[in-house]
C-alpha cells in the first residue's frame, strides 16, 4: 500500500475511532434462519442475541442502554409483525437506530418510516452477511471506520434496503470488479440511491482500486451518495471481501 494512502487512512481511522463502540442487540423473532449461521456473526462484547420463539412477553429489552436494534422475522405471520411493532415503538422513543432483516414474504408497509432500513433476506447467506456488514463496521477497528451517526446519513427511515455480497482476488481485481458490476446492474438505475459499503481486503488493497469500485457505481446509479468502511487484513495479502447496501433514498 503506498504511503500516502497508510497516513490518510491511519489519520481518519484515529479520528473516527474515538466515537465510542455502540451497543447492538439482535432481537431473533419466531422461527428464522439465524440458527443455521450463528456461529459465523461477528461476535463482540457489546454485541448479543436474543431468540424468542414463542412467548413474546417474556423478551426483557434495556431500551436506555441499546444503540441498536436489529430485528430479524418472518413478515408472513402477523403475530411475529406485531410483536416487532411492540419492539420498534420504544426504539422510537429512545432514538435507537432500528432494522429489520426480513427472511419471510409478507406486507410490510405498516414498518414505513418507523424504522431505519428493512431488508429482504432470500437466503441465509443474505442475512448473515446484511447482519455482518452493520455489526462489523460499528465494533471492528478499521483503516476507515465509521460510526454510528455516519449510518444514519445512509440508513434515513427508509422502507426498502437491498444487500448484495461479493468476493475476490485483488490479483485478479478486473474480474472481481465485473462481478460485482453484473449484480449492481440488476438495479432500477431511475431511482435514487444511497450507497454504504463495508470492504474487508487484504493490505495490498489500493486507494485507485477502491476509487475503481466508485466509478462502476456512478457509471450505473445517476444518483447516488457513497459511503464506505474499510477493514485491513494484514495475514492474507490479496482478498477483497465487499458488502454493498443499495438503499431506495426516500429523503430528497
Amino acid at each position: 500500500m503506498c504511503g500516502i494512502l497508510y497516513n490518510y487512512l491511519y489519520i481518519y481511522h484515529t479520528r473516527k475511532f474515538m466515537e465510542k463502540i455502540p451497543k447492538i442487540k439482535i432481537v431473533n423473532l419466531g422461527e428464522t434462519a439465524l440458527s443455521t449461521i450463528e456461529k459465523e456473526i461477528i461476535t463482540h462484547e457489546n454485541i448479543s442475541i436474543i431468540t424468542i420463539k414463542n412467548d413474546y412477553k417474556d423478551l426483557k429489552i434495556n431500551f436506555q442502554d441499546t444503540d441498536v436494534i436489529l430485528i430479524i422475522l418472518n413478515t408472513y405471520f402477523e403475530n411475529d409483525k406485531n410483536f416487532a411493532l411492540e419492539i420498534i415503538r420504544n426504539t422510537g422513543k429512545n432514538d435507537i437506530f432500528t432494522g429489520i432483516y426480513d427472511i419471510g414474504n409478507g406486507y410490510t408497509d405498516l414498518f414505513d418510516s418507523k424504522i431505519n432500513f428493512i431488508i429482504k433476506c432470500k437466503s441465509a447467506e443474505d442475512l448473515k452477511n446484511g447482519i455482518n456488514g452493520i455489526t462489523k463496521t460499528l465494533t471492528v477497528k478499521g483503516m476507515v471506520t465509521l460510526d454510528l451517526a455516519d449510518l444514519k446519513t445512509v440508513f434515513q427511515k427508509t422502507s426498502k434496503s437491498f444487500v448484495i455480497f461479493e468476493k475476490g482476488n485483488l490479483e485478479t481485481f478486473d474480474n472481481f470488479l465485473q462481478n460485482l458490476k453484473l449484480k449492481l446492474e440488476t438495479f432500477d438505475k431511475n431511482k435514487t440511491y444511497k450507497i454504504f459499503l463495508n470492504i474487508t481486503a487484504g493490505k495490498n488493497i489500493e486507494l485507485t482500486q477502491i476509487k475503481n469500485v466508485a466509478k462502476i457505481m456512478s457509471n450505473i446509479f445517476k444518483e447516488w451518495a457513497f459511503l464506505w468502511g474499510l477493514q485491513i487484513y494484514p495475514e492474507n495479502e490479496n482478498f477483497i471481501n465487499i458488502i454493498a447496501y443499495i438503499v431506495e433514498d426516500s429523503v430528497k
